[in-house]
């Protein structure tokens, strides 16, 4: 009625306000009519999808404010901390995006993954920092630390220990070691071995990193999906009821459960099935996601 009557913006707008304001469901699809909306642009032009790549320092990382907070303040009141989460928790993103961007103002940070080459980075790395007494301390973290325990000697393990006991001991770095929860033990026998009386190698300073609750992957998926809404709001209902869907499939299976019941989704999923929806180009259709799932496996 008000489209045929030609009435201007502000009036629609009245309009659409009053049935936001009775029927908001009603309300959008007023304004999908009023609008005329066409089909959205290529899903891979609206979205710009991590896939499995863990998000980097200068990246904003959904839903991660308050554990990056809970971390630094960690880190600021001890020399030496560890990172403990299940596979897929964002252990990765939380130094980079996380960590790596609230730390610079006050660190050195240098991050690096465990291979069997991390002893030979971290001697240059003490190195270069000597040359220089205008930087600041370095704040060195250890990503994926549980690849040493396959990839190295334990003479070596050792070693990589010794050489930060060394550095924490003179004051000259702080230390985050980022590693999965089933090789914990693993990392507290190795620290005392490397340091006994644990007076630099404290295992009790230990930051759980969690799987995210339903509500928490609810968040993350709107913010993701938010150019969408942008480009078109009347799309919200078929966003919510995509967004239910996705973290209906995604909670995790009963052997992470354990770790924690009250958190239940993989961020790395949900990088995965947004990175999925758009190589597919499917828009909010799960029917589509499930079956490609099946099909790669």
């Amino acid at each position: 009625l008000v489209r045929s009557r030609g009435l201007g913006d502000v009036y629609k707008r009245q309009v659409l306000s009053w049935a936001y304001s009775r029927f908001e469901k009603f309300g959008f699809l007023i304004d999908r009519v009023l609008k005329r909306s066409t089909a959205l642009p290529p899903i891979d032009q609206i979205l710009q999808p991590k896939g499995a790549t863990p998000y980097q320092v200068g990246e904003k990382l959904p839903q991660r404010t308050q554990e990056t907070r809970k971390l630094y303040e960690k880190i600021l009141a001890n020399h030496f901390t560890i990172l403990v989460g299940p596979v897929g928790s964002g252990k990765t993103s939380l130094l980079g995006a996380g960590l790596g961007s609230t730390a610079n103002d006050k660190y050195d940070v240098q991050i690096f993954k465990s291979d069997k080459e991390l002893q030979e980075r971290l001697a240059n790395l003490v190195d270069a920092h000597t040359e220089s007494t205008l930087r600041k301390p370095l704040l060195i973290c250890l990503d994926q630390f549980d690849a040493l325990f396959t990839t190295i000697t334990e003479k070596k393990q050792i070693a990589v220990m010794n050489t930060l006991v060394a550095l924490i001991e003179r004051q000259r770095a702080s230390v985050v070691i980022a590693i999965r929860n089933d090789f914990h033990d693993l990392l507290g026998q190795l620290c005392d071995k490397a340091d006994p009386q644990r007076k630099a190698l404290d295992t009790q300073n230990t930051f759980w990193l969690g799987l995210l609750s339903p509500e928490q992957a609810r968040l993350v998926l709107e913010e993701i999906l938010e150019p969408i809404l942008v480009l078109d709001r009347t799309r919200k209902y078929e966003v919510s009821e995509f967004i239910e869907s996705v973290v209906d499939q995604l909670k995790a299976p009963d052997d992470l459960r354990k770790f924690d019941r009250s958190l239940v989704v993989s961020p790395l999923d949900i990088q995965i099935v947004i990175d999925m929806m758009v190589s597919i180009r499917a828009h909010f259709n799960t029917s589509a996601l499930t079956e490609n799932g099946k099909t790669q496996g």
